[in-house]
């Protein structure tokens, strides 16, 4: 059997086994994720992805963490269709200064970053927020950093492995609905661990097989053009492969740690 063959295998192997357990009733638990609806108008979304498109999605090959494989450590980085608009000291260590990477579209976006940062600071967790800033409890929270991503069936990238954050809190904007299959989805962790199985973080083959459904454990919110969940650094989620059309979105994360 060769190596595609055998990760192919793997990772319906580690399928049926969940499925099994699955109806052993496994309990899981309903992470800390907020749907909210019509946060950007429709005709708004449309302005932005054509800003997008004038300019260029960029195809960037990005060190992301959730491409390395300690088991294939020839294992390439994955290019993505990227546009950065806004970056306020994204990596730690960085000075704190805001440098606007794209200026027509972050004057498009801009009048609403107040609305989108006050759901934020609703939903965040306080208990969490005070452990950094014990002396800052009514701090704003700060927005680090923004950009827009672009998946489709003839992108190299088009998922996303089950992954974490590395910001304290995240707005994820559905920019289009406008596509078949794929889209972000969540994971439920086990309520014996409090953490999701390992089929989904550690398997890279995983992510090929899933498909727009809610099961037990996988839940794709139902999100249409404008809206936006919310989610903390501990929900583990990812997006699924499309199969037709295109998906692109806005994330803008607060609070790089």
């Amino acid at each position: 059997m060769n190596e595609g063959a055998t990760v192919v295998a793997t990772s319906l192997l580690s399928i049926c086994t969940l499925s099994f357990l699955l109806a052993e009733s496994v309990e899981f638990l309903e992470p800390n994720v907020q749907r909210h609806v019509g946060v950007l108008p429709p005709s708004v979304c449309k302005q932005l992805i054509e800003l997008g498109e004038n300019c260029g999605f960029l195809v960037m090959e990005l060190e992301e963490s959730i491409d390395e494989d300690d088991n294939d450590p020839t294992k390439k980085i994955v290019p993505a269709q990227q546009i950065d608009i806004y970056d306020n000291a994204s990596e730690p260590g960085v000075d704190d200064v805001a440098v606007i990477e794209n200026e027509a579209i972050w004057n498009v976006i801009q009048p609403w970053i107040p609305r989108i940062t006050e759901i934020v600071k609703k939903n965040r967790d306080e208990e969490e927020f005070i452990k950094y800033y014990p002396n800052e409890p009514e701090r704003e929270p700060d927005l680090n950093w923004v950009f827009f991503r672009k998946y489709s069936p003839h992108s190299e990238r088009n998922s996303l492995k089950v992954h974490h954050d590395t910001n304290m809190n995240t707005v994820n904007i559905e920019l289009s609905d406008d596509y078949n299959g794929g889209g972000l989805f969540y994971v439920k962790p086990l309520a014996s661990t409090g953490k999701v199985a390992g089929v989904y973080t550690n398997s890279h083959g995983y992510i090929d097989y899933v498909k727009r459904e809610n099961t037990t454990e996988i839940v794709f919110p139902d999100l249409h053009t404008g809206d936006a969940i919310f989610y903390n650094y501990t929900v583990e989620h990812g997006v699924a492969p499309v199969e037709s059309g295109t998906r692109v979105s806005a994330f803008l994360a607060f609070q790089i740690r």
